[in-house]
């Protein structure tokens, strides 16, 4: 996910001194200028790409020993953005599920190892976002407690929690239109 499992950008251990040569095991070429992060397991590495004239939202999961493909799912996303029409939001990986967010407010939940579609939302559809979108949705989504926190900027809406499983709506606040920060987990006080 956003800047690792704890969204602290910390790792366990990182070796003292890198290779001075270091040794290119795959390179993979996209559609689309990609724009989003990207979430690696041991075996996969996800990434967001755009189809189709760019008028396709496109993720794809990569083998991460070989970079060969492994699934994708696309869904058409069409619009007009600054800096272009790619997702923005990383993709977040919780148990056998990733779930994807395109700049377009497209929110879908697949199986991480077959790419299965579990469920899909449309955020701004849903939740009455009315607000212009000028880089789109950057928020990657959030696991906390149990539960899936989204941010699709709706009057009613601001910030949404689902049902990582299902995608009901668990609870949701009033607010201001979405953030392009993704959240973080804190203790405050």
């Amino acid at each position: 996910g956003w800047r690792g499992p704890q969204r602290d950008a910390r790792v366990a251990w990182l070796p003292e001194v890198l290779p001075e040569d270091l040794k290119l095991l795959w390179r993979k070429r996209l559609r689309g200028a990609g724009v989003g992060g990207l979430a690696a397991t041991s075996k996969f590495v996800l990434v967001s790409d755009r189809e189709s004239a760019d008028t396709v939202d496109a993720f794809r999961c990569l083998d991460v020993a070989t970079g060969g493909d492994v699934w994708k799912v696309t869904y058409p996303a069409k619009g007009d953005l600054d800096y272009g029409n790619s997702p923005r939001a990383t993709p977040t990986i919780w148990g056998e599920f990733v779930f994807l967010l395109g700049a377009f407010g497209h929110l879908t939940c697949a199986k991480l190892e077959k790419g299965e579609v579990v469920w899909k939302k449309d955020l701004r559809a849903e939740f009455a976002v009315t607000s212009k979108m000028v880089w789109g949705h950057s928020s990657a989504p959030l696991i906390v407690d149990g539960k899936l926190i989204v941010n699709p900027g709706g009057p009613e809406a601001s910030v949404v929690a689902l049902d990582p499983a299902t995608g009901r709506v668990i609870w949701k606040t009033p607010g201001d239109a979405a953030a392009f920060a993704s959240f973080v987990v804190a203790t405050i006080a």
